[in-house]
């Protein structure tokens, strides 16, 4: 039944289904704005957990408005909360370098190779050439021996010439790009090329029409220099997945495509890579080896003597040219802003029922009990379920932990954990019932000083000594809010719940299987926000009703 109070003295009982919940239920309408996530993106989830269907989306000013149920609106909240996030941003650091290495040798005799015979008019200047020339008759009958020209190979020269030349090219460009988002640079000139269409219309042999020919000329730029396209993907442990890709295009030589008329055009030479990587924050990726090279030999000789073997050296000349072009491209990522994730709080609350939504559980949770079988080993427990024995442990310290029982909320409703690390206990180590140590553990942290920079993520493993002395703790981590930030906890020998509070971590742990010795149980990170000295304590979680666990 559902009961709904519609006056001071008196009360509505009606039957609890659909159709009296739509009839007698209060809905409140509500609008969310947006500032980083989109709207259109964020509806789906709404519509997918909540199952809300009276939702509208204004794409104009990024807003979400929701007509439902109280407790519905509460988690719509919460939801937006968890994922109305900051997109990461990352600044790259380019050097593109072209390294070219060219070696040029020449060695050798050149013999002169032209022999010619010419007339000229007297009074005329100029020597002999293979244009015709013009002679008038009384040109022709006063010629004289100075009238005619003779070439003959006379001359002869010595190569002996040897370069050696090592170029670069660098471009270091900077860019600043968002999470998912890709960015390019072009760093080089635009050739022109000359395009010709040439269309051909038929004749026609009925009307004496003879085949003529159109040819139409333009002019396409083509980009030759070097061309690189990112796009970071940054992740919640600053990691960044890049998609790489680079073409460089360089401009070679004249290239004859037609004789007659003659038509002259530019060959490219292009080399690119592309690559999926991996990388950290300030972490420098070099990527190389898109090497081109070209080798030329010419050999020019005196005919029949340069065929003689050893001899026609003496009438040849060579020239050999070794043309090496190698491109490398050094990249470092730095990260400019991080994935924020919402505090570990506001991401695990209770959802209600697969029927009903709240923002509680629907029944609260049993309260565990001790057996004076169990107490009797050595673990001494206090009603409320704090440890009789702890110590506040500083940076480095340890902490001497009785086991303890699992205590909940003054309503008698636990918080849930977060669900990072959790797993299930070992059955055959530990029942419901029987959740105490058979005595007590050294736990402490490790390493004891860590150093690191504003903004960098560092660990520190949570160790026991004797891990087979502990089967269920809890533990309270304590930090500056004001120096770091509590991130997540890492998985371990043991299961880990976490709930985190303002300066305070609260851990539930317990063993799973068996071993023994020096063991971690978890690995805790946090993010150094400030400079300076920072502590972080642990000691048994408070008996006077401190934050629950689950």
């Amino acid at each position: 039944l559902l009961a709904q109070q519609v006056a001071p003295d008196t009360i509505l009982v009606m039957p609890n289904n659909k159709q009296k919940q739509a009839q007698y239920q209060d809905l409140l309408m509500r609008t969310f704005y947006l500032t980083n996530a989109k709207a259109k993106d964020a509806v789906n989830l709404i519509r997918t957990m909540l199952d809300s269907k009276k939702v509208y989306v204004d794409e104009k000013v990024n807003a979400i408005v929701v007509r439902e149920e109280p407790a519905k609106l509460q988690l719509t909240e919460k939801l937006l909360f968890a994922i109305d996030r900051r997109e990461p941003e990352v600044e790259l650091d380019v050097e593109v370098l072209e390294v070219n290495r060219t070696k040029s040798m020449k060695y050798g005799i050149n013999f002169a190779k032209q022999l010619g015979f010419g007339i000229r008019p007297n009074g005329s200047t100029g020597g002999i050439s293979t244009a015709p020339t013009l002679f008038t008759l009384q040109q022709l009958t006063a010629l004289t021996p100075q009238s005619y020209l003779f070439t003959l190979p006379a001359s002869m020269l010595t190569d002996f010439f040897k370069q050696q030349s090592d170029a670069k090219t660098l471009a270091s460009p900077k860019l600043r790009v968002l999470n998912n988002k890709a960015a390019a640079i072009n760093v080089g000139d635009k050739q022109p090329i000359l395009l010709s269409t040439t269309n051909v219309l038929p004749g026609q042999a009925a009307t004496g029409a003879i085949p003529t020919t159109s040819t139409v000329t333009s002019i396409e730029f083509k980009d030759v220099g070097v061309k690189l396209t990112v796009e970071p993907s940054i992740n919640a442990l600053d990691e960044i997945a890049m998609k790489l890709k680079i073409e460089v295009t360089r401009l070679g030589d004249q290239v004859i495509l037609q004789a007659s008329p003659e038509i002259k055009q530019f060959k490219f030479g292009t080399r690119s890579a592309e690559t999926f990587l991996m990388m950290r924050d300030d972490e420098t990726v070099v990527l190389g080896g898109l090497i081109q090279g070209e080798d030329r030999k010419n050999r020019s000789t005196v005919p029949l003597l340069g065929d003689i073997p050893y001899l026609g050296e003496l009438f040849s000349a060579t020239t050999v040219d070794r043309v090496e072009t190698e491109v490398v491209l050094t990249i470092t990522p730095r990260i400019v802003r991080s994935l924020t994730t919402p505090p570990i709080a506001d991401q695990a609350f209770w959802s209600g029922t697969d029927q009903n939504y709240a923002t509680t559980q629907l029944f609260p949770p049993q309260a565990r009990t001790v057996s004076q079988n169990n107490r009797s080993n050595g673990a001494s427990v206090t009603p409320n379920g704090a440890s009789t024995d702890s110590r506040v442990a500083g940076e480095g310290g340890t902490a001497v932990l009785s086991p303890v029982m699992k205590p909940t909320s003054p309503n008698g409703t636990a918080i849930p954990s977060t669900g990072l690390t959790s797993a299930p206990r070992d059955a055959g180590n530990a029942s419901s019932s029987d959740l105490v140590a058979r005595g007590p553990a050294l736990v402490s942290f490790t390493p004891s000083e860590v150093s690191a920079t504003v903004g960098q993520e560092v660990r520190v493993d949570l160790s026991t000594a004797a891990i087979e002395s502990l089967t269920e703790a809890m533990l309270t981590v304590a930090y500056d809010p004001k120096q770091m930030e509590f991130r997540r906890v890492g998985p371990g020998a043991a299961a880990i719940s976490a709930h985190a509070l303002d300066g305070q971590v609260m851990l539930t742990v317990r063993r799973q299987g068996s071993g023994t010795g020096e063991t971690v149980l978890a690995t805790l990170f946090f993010q150094a926000k400030t400079k300076g000295d920072a502590t972080v304590t642990m000691e048994a979680a408070p008996s006077d009703g401190g934050p629950p666990l689950c």
